[in-house]
């Protein structure tokens, strides 16, 4: 078929509107409201059939009502999806449960149905079969779970001692896949205990038990599987780990565990050989653990994402299931993690709504809420396969329980999106020079090395928007109060009260920055405009604070003019070096291991005497920026080019800063708001739900809005830079 060339500005309405217009065949959905992405019932309690096995249903095509679905996995297999549930046979507690599996290619009618895995029946006790955990790989699936035999009607059990086990299934999917509904795809293998083979690890270890821990495995450098598991110790206390193998048939169990009582573990294989492991645990957080070996260590990945989920608001709680997949998008290898984040109404506690968030290591991103269920805790299950992202997850459909598969089609978009502006703002930060550096070195030296941006997690810049300073990485805002005048790279603070909080422990249930509490180079361009008056104290220009309101570092200035490292109860540190008035400085706080320094232009000026460091009890707050927020008259100072992260630079790449001129950041797209430099502001001390959101981004779902009680999709606007790129093309 020929290709017609249409006029330049017709192409550029053709575009916008296929862009605008979501999903082809879409339903429509109330005015203002963007359609949804693509999404299924796959299991529904109490009428979804499924297909059992030969062994009882003789012809092999009998089919059952099941009561109930719960604990959902997912699997990829070439073009064919095939999801797992448990599947409770009756409401009562003492009832049979068996493994189903739902299969078919994505949007194809019809799926089909099985028993995956079909416990033994008897009279006088019920069998259970538990925690599917599935990984695929050379056209087989391999299906732990765990199985108990409960006895019913208050009976005793014939057999004496442990009646669990942790069994593992096969099943070879047919070579023509996709025509769902025509003979069995997936043909199972009865299941085979491995409790035997674990026997000798868990008397070695003084594990009582060893199970599947629900949920998705990986493939780990092309051939090794890896699923996740629990071990109880001896006290009755659960712990993570995993087992492996190479062949589907030896399992080896690793050696190594997180700590006790971190539960729902889910893996991704994150560099070559290194596998990161997502927990629940009980205190109220979710912990991020690494190892480079396979298992044999555990290391929890303090500074970066460990700790940054919380199960709860308060972050209380044992927290559920949660989706945890790597991708490899537009060349970034990524995370991506899916979480609830509690809600509230009427100050009481609401439903959970399920959050996506995109990681590269360092940075977390909200991109958005993509359900909005019903339950107070809601497990779910992500997979990256073929470029395209699915979700399945559990939920409500009325008073019906559902496992829902959602094909996140918008929100890959929108992730593809943050990941240009990252690259974009890194690339902006890492090679911004200028033919005269900043302090007086000739020409030569503008340019001696890329600036770091290993471990840049946040740069505030010259955007304020009603009172918010955005962040350039599209991941947490500052606040702003008092009076702030804004300027190409930063924000003028002026009189009493005017500061600006970057929220930490401030930003509640999901800490962004939780990584404050052990390290960080808080980096800023300051310029003081006067002398404060004699008798006034040391001004705080930029500093940490813990709850409460406790400053615990900061960095000032004094009527000596002298720099002042202020230390909480009341140590100072000053600096024999001088400042002048309309300079402007490069002012590092950089904190390693609890001790904190202070550098200007990239020269130590003072460290604190004492070591710092944040208890649980007394965690990082915020960060405060031209004042500390305690309504003192503010340090009448410039503030610019904030750059944060999770990591202390050395002196060598403090030098790298100092070198270079102030980076320029990216252009502000035509329809924002952000207000001009020069513009001067009364702002409002903000609301930190309003800090916490992500700059830029599109508008989020609303309960209530059509599809919100299954699974659908956060709304979008459009890519700036990808506008930009159809008008540039437009101009062909």
């Amino acid at each position: 078929m020929s290709r017609r060339l249409f006029p330049s500005a017709v192409l550029l309405l053709l575009l916008v509107a296929l862009i605008c217009c979501g999903s082809c065949g879409a339903d429509a959905t109330e005015e203002g409201n963007l359609p949804a992405s693509h999404e299924m019932e796959v299991f529904v309690s109490r009428k979804t059939a499924v297909t059992l096995r030969k062994t009882s249903g003789g012809a092999g095509n009998t089919s059952k009502v099941i009561d109930s679905f719960s604990v959902p996995a997912l699997v990829g297999v070439g073009d064919l999806l095939v999801a797992f549930a448990e599947a409770q046979h009756t409401g009562y507690t003492d009832t049979d449960i068996d493994i189903a599996a739902a299969y078919g290619v994505p949007w194809r009618d019809p799926w089909a149905t099985q028993l995956a895995v079909e416990t033994p029946k008897a009279d006088d006790y019920a069998s259970l079969a538990l925690s599917p955990t599935a990984v695929a790989k050379d056209g087989k699936i391999y299906l732990l779970l765990n199985t108990e035999r409960v006895a019913k009607n208050g009976r005793e059990l014939a057999e004496a001692g442990d009646t669990w086990d942790i069994q593992l299934a096969v099943g070879t999917v047919a070579a023509a896949v996709g025509q769902a509904g025509e003979g069995e795809q997936v043909a199972w293998q009865e299941p085979a205990s491995l409790k035997s083979a674990f026997a000798a690890v868990k008397q070695q270890q003084q594990w009582t038990q060893l199970l599947g821990a629900g949920g998705a495995g990986i493939v780990v450098g092309g051939d090794t599987l890896v699923l996740p598991v629990l071990a109880r110790d001896a006290a009755g206390n659960f712990l993570s780990t995993t087992i492996r193998s190479t062949d589907g048939q030896s399992w080896a169990v690793a050696g190594g565990t997180t700590a006790a009582g971190c539960t729902y573990p889910a893996v991704v294989e994150w560099e070559e050989g290194k596998v990161l492991m997502n927990t629940a645990c009980e205190d109220g957080v979710r912990r991020v653990y690494e190892s480079g070996d396979m298992g044999a260590t555990w290391t929890e990945a303090l500074g970066t994402l460990s700790r940054v989920w919380g199960n709860s608001p308060k972050r209380t709680g044992d927290g559920t299931q949660g989706g945890f997949a790597a991708a490899t998008i537009d060349g970034k290898k990524v995370m991506l993690a899916a979480h609830p984040v509690g809600s509230a109404a009427g100050g009481r506690p609401g439903p959970d709504r399920l959050h996506l968030w995109l990681t590269d290591g360092s940075r977390v991103h909200d991109v958005g809420q993509i359900c909005d269920a019903n339950a107070k805790t809601v497990a779910s299950v992500l997979l990256f396969a073929r470029d395209r992202l699915f979700l399945l997850h559990e939920g409500y459909r009325g008073r019906r329980h559902v496992l829902f598969l959602t094909e996140l089609a918008q929100q890959l978009r929108q992730i593809k999106s943050v990941l240009s502006t990252w690259k974009e703002v890194d690339k902006s930060v890492a090679t911004s020079c200028g033919s005269v550096p900043r302090g007086g070195a000739g020409p030569g030296t503008a340019c001696v090395a890329p600036m770091p941006t290993k471990g840049l997690v946040g740069f505030l810049s010259g955007k304020l928007t009603e009172g918010r300073w955005k962040d350039e990485y599209l991941g947490v805002d500052a606040t702003v109060a008092g009076t702030v005048e804004t300027t190409a790279n930063g924000l003028k603070f002026s009189g009493r009260g005017a500061w600006a909080e970057w929220p930490v422990g401030k930003q509640g249930q999901v800490q962004r920055y939780h990584f404050a509490n052990y390290n960080f180079t808080l980096v800023a361009t300051v310029t003081i405009h006067a002398v404060p008056a004699g008798g006034s104290g040391p001004r705080p220009l930029l500093g940490v604070s813990l709850g409460g309101g406790t400053a615990a570092l900061s960095v000032a200035c004094d009527e000596r003019r002298s720099w002042v490292l202020a230390q909480r109860g009341g140590a100072r540190q000053t600096s024999t070096g001088t400042w002048e008035t309309g300079k402007a400085y490069q002012v590092a706080l950089v904190v390693q291991e609890g001790r904190g320094s202070v550098y200007v232009d990239a020269a130590l000026q003072a460290t604190s005497q004492e070591t710092w460091k944040a208890a649980d009890s007394e965690a990082v707050s915020h960060f405060f920026i031209g004042g500390d927020g305690g309504g003192a008259e503010s340090a009448g100072a410039t503030v610019g080019d904030v750059l944060l992260y999770n990591r202390p630079l050395s002196t060598e790449e403090l030098r790298l800063h100092f070198l270079r001129p102030e980076p320029a950041a990216p252009p502000a797209p035509p329809s924002a708001a952000a207000e001009s430099p020069g513009s001067t502001t009364e702002a409002a001390a903000g609301t930190n739900s309003a800090a916490n959101a992500p700059s830029e981004a599109p508008p989020k779902a609303k309960p209530g809005d059509k599809n919100a009680d299954g699974c659908g999709s956060a709304g979008r606007v459009l890519p700036p830079l990808f506008l930009l790129g159809l008008w540039a093309f437009a101009a062909l």
